[in-house]
C-alpha cells in the first residue's frame, strides 16, 4: 500500500492527486486510459509493452487504485490479462517488470510513502 501524508492528510485532496497525476501522465505512461472511476476506485488501461508480439483486445494491462481513508492509504493493483508461455516451460514469460516500474513512476511522481516491503519484481 501507499500513504498519502507525505502530500496531505485529506483523503479527497490525495485522491485529486492520483487522479491528475494519470490524466497528465497519460501520454508518458504508454496510453493510460481510464475506464472506470468513483470516488474510491479507479480502473484504467495500458497497452501491453512486454512481451513484444502481443495484440488485439487482450493486449492490456490493467491498473487498478482503491482508495482507504480510514487508514489514509491507496491500495493499488497492476497485471496483464493475457500470459504468453513458451513449450514446455509451465510459467510465463515475464513482463520485464513493465506493471511494476510503471506504478513506481506513479508513486514517485505523486511523491507518497510505500509501506512495506519494496517489490523486487522477476528476476
Amino acid at each position: 500500500p501507499w500513504t498519502y501524508l507525505t502530500e496531505t492528510n485529506n483523503a479527497t485532496i490525495a485522491w485529486q492527486s492520483l487522479l491528475n497525476t494519470i490524466i497528465d501522465n497519460r501520454n508518458s505512461e504508454g496510453g493510460l486510459q481510464i475506464v472506470q472511476q468513483t470516488d474510491t476506485y479507479l480502473h484504467a488501461t495500458a497497452p501491453t509493452k512486454s512481451p513484444p508480439g502481443l495484440s488485439g483486445p487482450d493486449a492490456v494491462d490493467d491498473i487498478e487504485f482503491v482508495l482507504r481513508p480510514e487508514d489514509n492509504l491507496v491500495l493499488y493493483r497492476s497485471t496483464s490479462r493475457t500470459s504468453v508461455f513458451v513449450y514446455p516451460l509451465t510459467q510465463p514469460v515475464s513482463d520485464r517488470n513493465t506493471n511494476l516500474q510503471r506504478l513506481e513512476r506513479i508513486r514517485t511522481k505523486l511523491g507518497w510513502a510505500l509501506l512495506g516491503y519494496e517489490q523486487q519484481g522477476s528476476q
